[in-house]
């Protein structure tokens, strides 16, 4: 059987709030000691839910 990413994603990113991307930038700006990451870049490896992706392009990164 083969893993179905996009639909496993698709059902998984509409249990995510408003609020799981707000503590999630929080932790981002608290780690890189930034407020706004405008002009920079975000690398998403693909190791994760995403949700950190979300938070970084609402803090202004270009994500890939």
């Amino acid at each position: 059987m083969r893993f179905s990413f996009g639909k496993n994603w698709r059902n998984y990113s509409r249990t995510i709030s408003d609020n799981d991307i707000g503590t999630s930038t929080g932790h981002i700006q608290n780690l890189l000691q930034l407020d706004s990451l405008e002009g920079m870049t975000f690398l998403d490896v693909g190791s994760g839910s995403g949700l950190s992706s979300l938070a970084a392009n609402s803090l202004g990164a270009d994500v890939t």
